[in-house]
Order: C-alpha cells, then structure tokens, then sequence
C-alpha cells in the first residue's frame, strides 16, 4: 500500500538524490532546475505537452506508459513548472509503491485505477511537498547569494521561475526569510 506518511526529511532527502543523479549526468547547478531534463533523462519518463486535458487538470502521471502530460493551457509559467514538479513528486515517490501495489493486486483480481489511488489527500500533500522542494531546493537556496538590499522573496521567484507565494513559503520553512530588522 501507499505509504501513508512520508516525513518531509525524507522528501528533502528523494529530491537531493534526484538533483545529485542530474548533475552527476551533466545538469547546471545554476539557475531554476531544468525539470524537463530530470524527468526525461534522469527518470527516463516521456514528457508531453498535451492541448487537449480538460479544463482543471494541470497534469497527470501515466504509471502504465510512463508519461508525465501537462496541460499546453495552463497560461502561468510558474505554474505549469510547480505541476510537473508536483507529478515528479508522483513518479519518485509513489511509483515503486503503486508498481509493487499493482503487481499483487493484478494477482488476485482486477486491477485497481492508479489515478483514484494518487488522489487520497496525503498523497498530493507529499506530492506538492516534494514539488516545493524540487523547484527551490534547500541545497540551491543554502548557497544562494542574496543582495542585502533587495527583497528576499523577489529574488528568489526571478532567480527560480516559481510564483512569489512558493517562494515566500519555502523560505520561511527553511527559516531563510527573516523579517526586517527595525534601526
């Protein structure tokens, strides 16, 4: 079964190996995290842009055909970057789990939709997680010079193509935002 709780260390832990396996293969430790590289050559997961999802669906992971498909419609770049790092939160996180739950359940009867298993609320919590994780990643953020004189939250969005809610969020959760200091 689908592991019901997976501590935001180990999360933390997944998307450091992830980015190591990337850069071990030739992926920039600059800039945003090139995501598309990650999914289709690190986890050897085709990537397709898809026009025809409806409305309300950003993207999806194909378990079975190995596809990643994100919605051409979605007008904000920042977020269709946060919904295929969400889905790579799916692919590293939940596929060896659902692999292993469908092998035996195909054993015994038929088989259940992987779709309706992915969407118990746990499960897109660790997704969105991991997604947060992946586009702004505590080792990138660590090593990140920030300009005195600008704002933190402003930096980071440019620097790392996500939206200033994801930043600020992120942030304040590695304790990296801190509030000015009054003279």
């Amino acid at each position: 079964m689908l592991r019901a709780f997976i501590p935001q260390h180990e999360i933390e832990n997944e998307v450091e190996h992830l980015l190591e396996r990337g850069h071990a293969q030739g992926m920039s430790r600059r800039g945003p995290v090139d995501l598309d590289w990650l999914c289709e050559a690190i986890l050897a997961w085709a990537l397709v842009y898809d026009d025809t999802l409806p409305k309300g669906i950003e993207g999806f992971s194909d378990f079975q055909l190995r596809q990643v498909r994100l919605n051409t419609n979605v007008s904000n770049v920042e977020r269709m970057r946060f919904t295929l790092a969400h889905e790579l939160g799916h692919v590293v996180l939940h596929h060896p789990q659902l692999e292993g739950v469908l092998e035996q359940v195909r054993l015994f009867e038929a088989p259940p939709d992987p779709a309706a298993l992915l969407r118990a609320p746990h499960i897109e919590t660790q997704a969105d997680r991991f997604g947060a994780a992946l586009l702004l990643p505590r080792s990138r953020l660590s090593e990140f010079r920030f300009q005195p004189i600008l704002d933190r939250v402003e930096q980071v969005y440019l620097h790392f193509q996500v939206s200033r809610q994801s930043a600020r969020i992120r942030l304040q959760s590695l304790n990296l935002l801190h509030p000015p200091t009054l003279l």
